[in-house]
């Protein structure tokens, strides 16, 4: 490996970890090579071959609550589940992350219910899930309508669902045969009080079945991830009081519920303690498959000859609108690895020399508006969302250019976009995060991000990404300031024309929701390149942080060419300034897609193999080659003739 992709890589993987890499590169082409003989498989036998692949990582991985305090190895594990099988990912994410993450904390409580059913999860008898949304109204989270009413005289809760629409959403319960245990969102209620939101730990159903009062709906698959999602409702399940996975709500010795918070928001706050742990986990995924999609892409584009008059045997790659898509794709997977590896790098600073897993301090009071995710941690949910967000982008541009191609199954890009949109929704909307930040960024509170006078725009050296970074920090301030004007000229918040009068504003401020996150991204891109110190990997990814850059000037044009930052002329330059950036790129091609060490046998797609007509036409794709064999009669899938992997499992 040459000096400039050993630092390339070091840059990708915020530290490349050799060992590592080949650990998990061994686990996800075993699960690789398994899964070709059930290309085949849908519907339930597809749900239990997600769950018997997550139980045979978790063999490798080690127990659960003991890999939450190795956060480079769990995101690692997570990176790669998102790259080899985006179905794998969400299950991986939700076990670990959301319900492990909620129960680890106390188990050391001494209370037997939850340190048995830690073990539980801990060693993949049973599957842990998050159950927060409810079905039937938005914003479900800042006012849960499930109830755990506390029985006093019997010392339990009694966790209930009012209607149909409070059922919980999404869920993925519906298996038969696979045991589940859930991390349930509801109202504590005592005789009149409202005591907020606490998190429970519910077992949900075994292997014969739903726990008594347990009822579940099936619901359609989703693209890219397909999974048992479900309705889930309770009727008067009975919880003990050592099922509340907090520890500062206490018994009185007549029975009474003692909480020593008293206030419903902040209650709610702090029992989202698992989130930011959960935001590092899906940054992180999202720029894994932003990675693959991109390199999958580019090496498609840089093998496929076209056969037009203009060029006969020009390569894909060679035409200008397909260096714009998968180069300033491949910017973007850069940008957001980069700022996915600081969320990364925080929680190992946070959890130092593996120590024990702990919950997080309690939160200051904040105002929850449209969901409790911005008062839990504004900086690392806003960076969940801006990488879903961009990565998302980055990878629709890989569909659009693929052409037909790009729509098989087999090569991935449809399945990595799903799962990019997926977190988009998933672990705290991306939109409500966005709308919540907004209001924090131009509070009265807010201090200008920049002062004096703005930089030149572009820069005057296209590489000079501290100038790049210095333009994106004097735009977040203008809009930061038009925005704080407007806010404390109007109605303070809580009067009736509150609302109405921030409705109107949204638009502006999701711009400066934007304009933040982009400045952050680009000055962590910049902190990055400074620290590189192979000049060859520097000269290699500098071009990619202003192209990063200055994808943003042409898509805000009008707004810079409206305040004379930019000139009619400067704009009519663009073009050219962005083709000189491609020109620096292509030829450092190689080693930037080389850096992200993704193998072929992980992937899979036909269309990243060396030659992608034969691994189209091969008898190794996942589908097999269209003949009808006979069904194994336990999972009614095919019977391959190499041999047969029945995903008929019991959990």
């Amino acid at each position: 490996m040459s000096s400039d992709v050993s630092a390339l890589r070091d840059f990708v993987f915020g530290g490349y970890d050799a060992g590592l890499h080949d650990e998990l590169t061994r686990l996800f082409a075993s699960l690789a090579e398994r899964n070709t003989q059930a290309g085949r498989a849908t519907g339930p036998v597809r749900h239990r071959k997600v769950y018997a692949d997550l139980r045979s990582a978790g063999a490798v991985l080690g127990p659960g609550s003991a890999l939450l305090s190795q956060p480079q190895r769990l995101f690692a594990a997570e990176a790669w589940a998102a790259m080899a099988d985006p179905a794998l990912a969400v299950p991986m994410f939700v076990h670990y992350c959301m319900a492990v993450g909620a129960v680890a904390p106390l188990r050391r409580s001494g209370r037997s219910f939850v340190e048995e059913e830690l073990g539980r999860l801990d060693r993949l008898e049973t599957v842990g899930l998050i159950l927060i949304t409810e079905v039937g109204h938005g914003s479900s989270h800042a006012a849960l309508r499930t109830e755990a009413v506390w029985d006093r005289s019997q010392r339990c809760f009694r966790l209930n669902t009012p209607d149909d629409s409070a059922q919980k959403f999404m869920a993925a319960v519906s298996a038969a045969g696979v045991a589940k245990t859930g991390v349930v969102y509801a109202r504590v209620l005592t005789e009149g009080r409202d005591h907020g939101v606490f998190p429970f730990l519910v077992p949900l159903r075994d292997r014969e079945g739903l726990k008594p009062g347990v009822r579940v709906t099936a619901l359609p698959e989703v693209l890219g991830a397909p999974l048992d999602y479900s309705l889930v409702a309770f009727d008067q399940v009975v919880l003990p009081f050592a099922s509340v996975l907090t520890e500062d709500l206490s018994l009185a010795p007549d029975g009474e519920l003692v909480d020593p918070l008293g206030d419903s928001q902040e209650r709610l706050v702090r029992s989202m303690h698992t989130a930011p742990g959960a935001w590092s986990s899906a940054a992180t995924m999202v720029a894994a498959a932003t990675r693959a999609a991109v390199a999958v892409s580019l090496t498609y584009a840089g093998q496929r000859r076209t056969s037009g008059r203009l060029a006969p045997g020009a390569l894909v790659l060679e035409y200008r609108n397909q260096q714009q898509a998968l180069l300033e794709a491949l910017a973007t997977a850069y940008a957001v690895t980069v700022l996915a590896n600081e969320t990364v790098a925080a929680r190992d600073r946070e959890l130092p020399g593996g120590e024990d897993v702990r919950a997080v301090p309690p939160a200051p009071p904040a105002e929850v508006s449209a969901s409790p995710w911005v008062a839990v941690d504004r900086r690392l949910s806003l960076i969940k969302a801006s990488v879903c967000w961009e990565g998302a982008g980055a990878i629709d541009d890989c569909v659009r250019v693929g052409g037909a191609h790009a729509q098989l199954i087999a090569n991935r890009l449809t399945s990595y976009s799903a799962l990019a949109r997926l977190f988009n929704a998933g672990g705290g909307d991306s939109g409500l995060i966005a709308v919540d930040a907004a209001r924090a960024l131009a509070s009265v509170d807010c201090r200008p991000v920049i002062s004096g006078v703005v930089p030149t725009c572009p820069p005057a050296d296209l590489l000079d990404v501290r100038g790049w970074a210095s333009l994106a920090r004097a735009r977040e301030n203008a809009l930061q300031q038009a925005l704080h004007g407007e806010l404390a000229r109007g109605p303070a918040p809580g009067a009736p024309e509150y609302f109405a009068f921030w409705n109107d504003r949204i638009p502006a401020g999701l711009e400066l929701t934007s304009a933040h996150t982009h400045r952050l991204t680009l000055e962590a891109f910049a902190n990055a390149i400074s620290d590189l110190s192979d000049e060859r990997a520097r000269a290699a990814v500098t071009p990619l942080c202003a192209l990063y850059a200055l994808r943003s000037v042409r898509e805000h044009a009008g707004w810079y060419v409206a305040r004379r930052w930019l000139t009619p002329a400067d704009l009519d330059h663009l073009a050219g300034r962005l083709n000189e950036l491609y020109d620096l790129i292509l030829p450092a091609l190689p080693a930037l897609v080389e850096a992200f060490a993704i193998p072929q046998t992980i992937l899979g797609a036909p269309m990243s193999a060396p030659g992608y007509v034969e691994a189209l036409s091969g008898p190794g794709l996942r589908g097999g080659t269209g003949d009808m064999l006979p069904p194994c009669p336990d999972c009614e899938q095919p019977q391959e003739p190499a041999g047969h992997i029945c995903f008929t499992i019991a959990f």
